[in-house]
């Protein structure tokens, strides 16, 4: 079974975050909500606050259409070859694969190069000529 992670506004209290997590993984909502509300007491109310935010901006919503229980997935005629819907298209799972890969290795090759020039020596001297 493949499962997608999205946040979910209509179950949700603010953004629904904690909804489309404890849809993923399987557990209550109000399990979920309890331990952030938790960790942000404990020490972690900044860390906490910057996560969800991130979720919110970067988790799409969950489309009308998505089913996540196996069962409901099986009547509705999905297999192996399921698509994913983005931005109002459908595209084959293994094709967006393919895209978030090549994705990632680019991002990599962009990280390696930029790790090279830092620590260089052109960088310190290039640092060195920027603080005259």
């Amino acid at each position: 079974m493949s499962k997608c992670l999205y946040r979910d506004p209509k179950k949700g209290k603010l953004g629904g975050v904690c909804a489309g997590l404890a849809a993923y993984f399987g557990v209550e909502i109000w399990i979920l909500r309890v331990l952030t509300v938790i960790a942000f007491f404990i020490g972690g109310s900044f860390v906490v606050v910057l996560m969800y935010l991130a979720g919110w901006l970067l988790l799409d919503k969950k489309p009308e259409d998505y089913v996540l229980d196996p069962e409901a997935r099986s009547q509705r005629g999905f297999n192996q070859n399921d698509t994913i819907i983005n931005k109002g298209q459908r595209r084959p799972v293994s094709e967006s694969l393919r895209e978030t890969e090549q994705a990632f290795s680019e991002m990599e090759s962009r990280v390696k190069k930029m790790e090279a020039y830092v620590t260089s020596s052109a960088f310190d001297v290039a640092r060195k000529f920027r603080q005259l």
